[in-house]
C-alpha cells in the first residue's frame, strides 16, 4: 500500500501503481462489502426473499451498522457464523467480489485504490473514496452488491423453506 501510494503521490495518478493487486486493494475495498462475508448483500438477500418475520426485523436493525461494516448483529441474529446454510455464500461471495474486482482492474476498467479509507465508512463508497472519485468503481460495487444478493438469494429461500418444514406448516398454512 506504502508503494503505491508513493507512486500516486509521486506522479500525480493512480493509475499504473507498482502493486495493483493487494490486500487493501481487493479485499477491504470489493470483497468485504458490509463486513466479513460481504453480509450487507445477506441483508438486501433478507429483505428482498425472505418471509421471516425474525429475520426481517434482524436485518432492519443491522442495515445501519452493515452500510458502515459492522456486521456483528446479522452475524449472531441470523445466526450466520452459527448456521451451517449460510457458511457457502459467506465464502464465496467475497471471493466472487474480490474476482470480479481483480478483473476490472486488470482491464484497466477501474484503477487499484492506493488511498487509505477511515474505518467506519460507508462500504459502497470505500473504493470509490480510494480511488480518488473514480466513478466506475461506484458502478462495480453496484455489480458486487448485486451478485453478492443473487448469490445469497437461493440459500434465504432455502431458509425459509426450511422454517416452514421446522413449523410443521406448509406454505399454504404460513
Amino acid at each position: 500500500m506504502t508503494a503505491n501510494l508513493n507512486y500516486a503521490l509521486i506522479h500525480h495518478t493512480i493509475w499504473g501503481v507498482p502493486y495493483p493487486f493487494s490486500l487493501g486493494t481487493l479485499y477491504e475495498s470489493f470483497g468485504a462489502i458490509g463486513g466479513t462475508g460481504s453480509t450487507l448483500s445477506l441483508v438486501i438477500a433478507i429483505f428482498l426473499f425472505s418471509n421471516q418475520r425474525d429475520q426481517q426485523l434482524i436485518g432492519r436493525w443491522s442495515l445501519l451498522p452493515v452500510l458502515f461494516n459492522f456486521n456483528s448483529a446479522i452475524l449472531v441474529g441470523v445466526p450466520v457464523l452459527g448456521n451451517g446454510l449460510y457458511i457457502i455464500p459467506f465464502l464465496l461471495v467475497p471471493l466472487v467480489n474480490v474476482g470480479i474486482a481483480a478483473s476490472a482492474i486488470a482491464l484497466h476498467l477501474i484503477p487499484s485504490v492506493v488511498y487509505q479509507v477511515p474505518l467506519g465508512t460507508p462500504s459502497l463508497l470505500q473504493a470509490l473514496i480510494g480511488t480518488n472519485g473514480n466513478w466506475v468503481t461506484l458502478l462495480v460495487m453496484a455489480l458486487n452488491v448485486g451478485i453478492g444478493v443473487w448469490l445469497y438469494r437461493p440459500f434465504v429461500k432455502l431458509s425459509n423453506r426450511l422454517n416452514i418444514q421446522g413449523d410443521g406448516l406448509d406454505a399454504t398454512e404460513r
